[in-house]
């Protein structure tokens, strides 16, 4: 369905919004009395000029939420330093004038303003008046100075300006070897980097594969005799030829990313069905002026252990295909490799004499694979089938060999002690780990192997010398311990063990082997810097590189003296489980790489993102891979606006420009300077918890600028990535004034002891729920925002006899998570049509039926919304197990296709 076959759609939400908000300050002006007959579907929207305020907070400033259900905007447990909670008595920004209905923007035919931003902008971590609001256990000093400079995240003051760049000169860029020691890590594959492009240019711009030269050039040599890669763009040798030139794969499809974004101004980003792609090029290609870029860091790091659960769990060979493509274009050159390790798991321990129905008892299923291989949970979802185990192998040798094509550094999985609980058979040395997620004994507790047991580096070096005969090696294996637990002692001697047996596992099978970890588990308060030492004295400097998991939050390096002298990469982690919401830290993700680079010592061999899952806010993962191959910070102001007009084609924008440069000014200023993100309303268990969104706002003026922007030029609606955020934004509004109207609900409950209140809470109801179907109508005018897709995609990859089973996997992932576990509930949701629709719709009904049972009989229960939310919650659950088990209707079949039928 594209977006201009649903301009009355369009036209609906539209009116459905402002008509909302006309009900909101109809029932606070009322007193919360709204008759039962309200039609709110239509209600006029003559009060759309009224100024837009935040519920809960009187015209003198004062809540009028009672104590009990007040809520904590900000995660500070209700502190009173941060006037964005509800409950604070500040009011928000100034309001916003709805535009009349006649013109396309909010004032006489201009782009809607942002409020002025606030003299002193909000930091993360930083409360109002200066002081720290992060927890003391989790405070960070980020220079590694000992908390005395204002750029720490704890200080209060703004970070200095970004570090310029340095001259042009191949012998003058930042050193990827510090003391030689990084010069010793593995090196990228041998490959022929022109073929690789080449076929990139084919798949990617088959009408201009001949109007690139491409060739090979050597590295860049610093001072000490170090190497980086490098690429050039230059005029080639004839009008309409390109001369594009790079020391390796990676930087040769770096120089053609880099040519189209900055000299064609067209945009490569994740999206099905071209909704990423604006690639309007002239037939002959413009000239490009000389550029030459050198990479300041060894490494570009790629991916998370979650990520091969959250987003690439189905994904087939031609989506594979497709992101190699866009990890070279983006300058990734080091990227895990965990596909199809099973298959090598069960080959190691059949050798040793466990049984398929043994090692059935510890494969999950496809979708819950990342934490099995951590050591959270066993058997969860399964079977895993041997058929399954060989065509992931066998999609794993595609992938890998495309990868090196590039000359890419594929990491391969390594042993770190979790075993099948049936190797007890064999030792009586293993352990069962603590209860993860809320799983009970069924699924829960890993078997993890002893160090000290011989076991253990026989296991890790069979499994290394099992992979690399499979696989090949570039001589660099990942694995994690203790994910999320704890060792069962202090001793130093213990630790040390640990660190030492796993690499000496690698070693066994591979004398180049290099261990890479993630420091996630140094977040843990068990991690003081003396036992992180110990843990990591086992192995050489040399051979290990850590991933500073979470560097743009609590960075790691700078209290543990870089990681003790062991080369870590700096990592964004970005996003959890897939949550939708617009945010991200640009700002920082474009300053704080370099200064850990340049601080004296520094053993930073690279940087990485290390999101758990991916497709989503793709205006922030190109910024962070350009950052691969900048050694200074840029103005992210103007990048933001560049990126806008490559993104949408400043060749079809004309008088739609104004509105869309409006549009991303605020979205640049207010959501993408922080990594804070809201978990929306609509896809959680539902209650009368109210969160609401701190920038609602200023995604409001965005809104009302791309809906002026598609007024302006109607032709926007042929322009995939436009049609992409234009959805994405309208998500966010709705999403956004669907817990205002939540809060609404909340104020009324919380005051309505008798039947008089019935009549609201009814009105309420019914526009929540009309949203909540609007919502879902509206998310399948775009590929990306589908539950079929997810679900096709697992059902396109099974065997016949299978389909339905990874159905089932993909189905509980982004709801239930696991069985009866309410930690891990909706913790991977989205905002998806067909699971919005049906699944979240369901949920709220049932909701609302159980809360006016007690108010029509007049019980005054709401002495103890959380008594009643407990025997919601226990009234919910067979709701949603049998929805995750069972095609629940036609809805979901008529989604799974929709979008085949427009």
């Amino acid at each position: 369905m594209k977006l201009f076959a649903l301009r009355p759609l369009l036209l609906a939400i539209g009116l459905v919004i402002l008509g909302c908000w006309s009900i909101y300050t109809v029932v606070r002006s009322s007193e919360l009395s709204v008759p039962a007959s309200a039609n709110l579907h239509t209600a006029s929207t003559s009060t759309s000029d009224a100024a837009i305020s935040l519920s809960g907070v009187k015209v003198d400033g004062t809540s009028d939420i009672p104590a009990d259900i007040r809520f904590d905007d900000d995660d500070d447990d209700g502190g009173n330093g941060n006037d964005d909670d509800i409950n604070s008595g500040v009011q928000p920004p100034p309001p916003i004038t709805a535009p009349p209905s006649q013109t396309p923007s909010c004032k006489g035919g201009e782009p809607c303003k942002p409020p002025a931003l606030p003299n002193d902008p909000i930091k993360e971590g930083v409360k109002d008046d200066g002081a720290s609001n992060v927890p003391t256990d989790i405070r960070f000093d980020e220079d590694g100075n000992g908390g005395s400079d204002d750029d720490d995240i704890n200080s209060g003051v703004q970070p200095p300006p970004p570090i310029k760049p340095p001259p042009p000169s191949s012998t003058q860029t930042a050193s990827s070897c510090k003391g030689g020691m990084l010069c010793e890590l593995p090196a990228f594959p041998n490959h022929d980097p022109v073929k690789a492009v080449q076929g990139l240019i084919g798949r990617l711009l088959p009408s201009h594969s001949t109007s690139f030269e491409l060739s090979v050039i050597l590295p860049a040599i610093s001072s000490n005799g170090s190497t980086s890669e490098v690429f050039t763009i230059s005029p080639g040798s004839a009008v309409g030829k390109v001369a594009l030139a790079g020391s390796s794969g990676v930087a040769l499809a770096s120089a053609l990313n880099f040519y189209l974004k900055y000299t064609c101004n067209a945009s490569i980003t994740w999206g099905d069905d071209g909704s990423g792609l604006q690639l309007d090029l002239p037939p002959v290609l413009p000239i490009p002026v000389f550029t030459q870029i050198t990479r300041p860091f060894k490494y570009s790091y790629y991916f998370n252990v979650c990520t091969f659960g959250y987003s690439t769990a189905f994904w087939n060979w031609e989506r594979w295909q497709t992101e190699i493509d866009w990890m070279a274009l983006n300058g990734i050159n080091m990227p895990l490799s965990f596909v199809g390790q099973e298959y090598i798991w069960a080959k190691v321990y059949k050798q040793l004499g466990l049984t398929e129905d043994e090692l059935q008892e510890w494969f999950t299923g496809p979708a819950f694979l990342p934490w099995q291989r951590m050591g959270n949970v066993r058997k969860w979802a399964g079977p895993l089938s041997a058929s399954w185990r060989q065509a992931q192998a066998d999609l794993n040798i595609l992938i890998i060999n495309r990868q090196r094509e590039f000359g890419m550094l594929s990491v391969l999985p390594a042993f770190s002690g979790h075993v099948p609980p049936a190797l007890s058979r064999l030792t009586p040395n293993i352990t069962l780990g603590p209860a993860w997620g809320g799983f009970d004994k069924t699924y829960c507790c890993a078997s993890l192997l002893e160090a000290s047991d011989p076991l253990f580096v026989q296991i890790g070096a069979s499994f290394v010398k099992t992979a690399t005969a499979v696989f090949g090696t570039d001589h660099v294996y990942q694995g994690d311990t203790f994910n999320e637990m704890s060792p069962k002692t202090t001793t130093p001697a213990y630790l040390k063990s640990w660190g030492a047996a796993v690499y000496d596992g690698i070693q066994a099978a591979d004398p180049k082997g290099v261990w890479m970890m993630q420091g996630w588990l140094f977040l843990s308060k068990f991690w003081k810097p003396d036992r992180i030492q110990a843990y990591l004295s086992g192995v050489p400097n040399n051979r290990m590189i850590i991933l500073d998991l979470i560097s743009q939050h609590v960075p790691i390096w700078n209290t543990t003296g870089f990681y003790f002298g062991k080369p870590f990469i700096w990592c964004t982690l970005h996003n959890y489980g897939g949550v939708r919401d617009l945010y991200g830290d640009m700002p920082g993700t474009t300053s704080k790489p370099a200064k850990a680079l340049y601080k004296p010592g520094s053993t930073m061999a690279g940087i990485g993102l290390a999101m758990e899952a991916i497709e989503h806010n793709p205006v922030f993962y190109e910024l962070a891979t350009e950052m691969g191959w900048r050694s200074y910070g840029v103005n992210t102001s103007e990048w933001v606006q560049q990126y806008a007009r490559r993104r949408y084609s400043s060749l079809i924008m004309g008088p739609a420009e104004p509105f869309v440069r409006a549009a991303w000014d605020t979205m640049h200023t207010y959501l993408y300077n922080n990594d804070r993100y809201l978990h929306s309303a609509i896809e959680l268990v539902p209650s009368l918890k109210v969160k609401l969104h701190k920038n609602g706002t200023a995604v409001t003026i965005a809104w009302r600028n791309l809906q002026a922007a598609l007024d302006a030029r109607p032709s926007l609606a042929n322009v995939g990535p436009f049609t992409y955020d234009y959805v994405d934004v309208t998500r966010q509004q709705l999403t956004n004034l669907f817990s205002e109207l939540q809060a609404l609900l909340a104020t009324q409950v919380s005051t309505c002891n008798f039947t008089n209140c019935v009549p609201s809470v009814q009105a309420i109801r019914d526009t929540m729920l009309m949203l909540i179907t609007d919502l879902d109508v509206f998310m399948a005018s775009e590929p990306n925002f589908l539950l079929g897709r997810w679900i096709k995609r697992a059902r396109d990859l099974a065997e016949p006899l299978e389909k339905d089973h990874l159905e089932f996997n993909a189905r509980a992932q982004v709801t239930l998570w696991g069985k009866s576990v309410p930690r891990l509930n909706d913790y991977a949701s989205k905002p998806w049509a067909g699971l919005i629709g049906d699944y979240y719709f369901g949920r709220w009904s049932l909701f609302f039926d159980k809360l006016l049972l007690p108010l029509q009989s007049s019980q005054r229960i709401f002495q103890s919304v959380s008594g009643f939310q407990l025997q919601f919650e226990q009234d919910l659950l067979p709701f949603e197990e049998v929805n995750v088990n069972n095609d629940s209707g036609m809805l979901l079949f008529i989604h799974k296709h929709i979008h085949c039928m427009f």
